[in-house]
């Protein structure tokens, strides 16, 4: 294996934040334009933003025509904001404070604790709530993974007799999206933090969707605290990963708490392998440790089993969606 390429991979993240920031697969959407045409709508210098496009043309990322304008490809497209799968606002998140704290995972190495907090000085989620950009740039981040998520879920999950969904963590609600979208008849509930309630809802308004506005309702709360009772299905996507076992366990505790028996609770997580993990697992379990909460670790199926047992659930099954993440169903007895 060829180490530099590795070790170079910061230059080239670096030039894909530039492209997600400033929406060049957006500028790109009508057809090819010149450096000079991108920087001017983009507000950018024309000498370096060449050099980026011409970077990431170099590695698949968008195309340089024969007469020196830049276009879209294939592996640009999941760039726009306008698409179903953009991970664009994931990539300004990962170019910006996931890689300021990776740059620092040396304090990671020598202490244990997380770089982000050391960078950052405080949780993840706190510097969200302090810096209102930043927070609205990590809510769109989740939505962009969320979202595929919630169209395989509507399309393979069992949504029976259900009525009412409750997302614990659900940010701005592109999880519950998905589902109101396939079953009309559904309503939907929201919990997250103020901010992302706030900005899920306005955004929800502004985009004129008055059947989903009207059918999902956004609850600003503490997840250790409480969570809305009444609920025919509860939902747990990537919220439990950012815990240590101690502080999951009382996220579920709280979310039995508000459950009637008999009622499932869906847990959904990129889970590592049984064995040797694959790159992509082995990335998520050192990213907890960096990012966070103090010895926080990635886990197993079987790991998850155990958590949600000793949280006083019943694991059910599990399926594996096209995502990579696995859907533990678990029922309060």
């Amino acid at each position: 294996m060829d180490l530099l390429p590795i070790a170079c991979a910061p230059f080239l993240t670096g030039a894909l934040t530039v492209a997600a920031r400033a929406g060049i697969a957006d500028c790109l959407a009508e057809g090819p334009k010149t450096a000079a045409e991108l920087a001017g709508e983009c507000q950018l210098h024309e000498g370096v933003l060449a050099r980026v496009m011409r970077l990431l043309a170099s590695a698949g990322i968008f195309r340089e025509t024969a007469d020196g304008r830049f276009e879209n490809n294939e592996a640009s497209k999941p760039l726009r904001s306008d698409v179903f799968g953009s991970v664009r606002h994931f990539c300004i998140l990962a170019g910006t404070e996931y890689a300021r704290s990776f740059a620092d995972i040396w304090f990671t190495a020598t202490t244990g604790g997380p770089a982000f907090q050391h960078v950052y000085g405080g949780s993840i989620y706190r510097y969200m709530d302090l810096e209102p950009e930043a927070g609205r740039i990590y809510d769109r981040a989740m939505e962009d993974l969320a979202r595929p998520v919630g169209a395989l879920l509507s399309e393979s999950g069992d949504f029976t007799g259900i009525a009412t969904v409750v997302d614990i963590g659900g940010g701005g609600g592109a999880l519950l999206l998905g589902l109101l979208r396939a079953f009309p008849h559904m309503q939907g509930i929201c919990v997250d933090r103020q901010g992302p309630c706030e900005r899920g809802a306005a955004r929800l308004k502004e985009n004129g969707e008055a059947d989903l506005a009207a059918r999902l309702r956004f609850v600003p709360g503490d997840f250790f605290k409480g969570v809305p009772a009444g609920g025919d299905l509860y939902l747990l996507k990537n919220v439990l990963h950012n815990w240590t076992d101690a502080s999951a366990r009382r996220i579920l505790e709280t979310a039995r708490e508000a459950m009637r028996s008999g009622v499932r609770l869906l847990v959904i997580e990129s889970l590592l392998e049984e064995g040797k993990p694959s790159l992509p697992r082995a990335m998520d379990d050192l990213f907890q440790m960096v990012i966070c909460e103090p010895g926080t670790t990635a886990r197993s199926e079987t790991g998850m089993r155990a958590l949600v047992s000793s949280a006083g659930f019943r694991p059910l099954s599990s399926t594996r969606l096209a995502t990579g993440h696995t859907v533990l169903t678990t029922e309060r007895p």
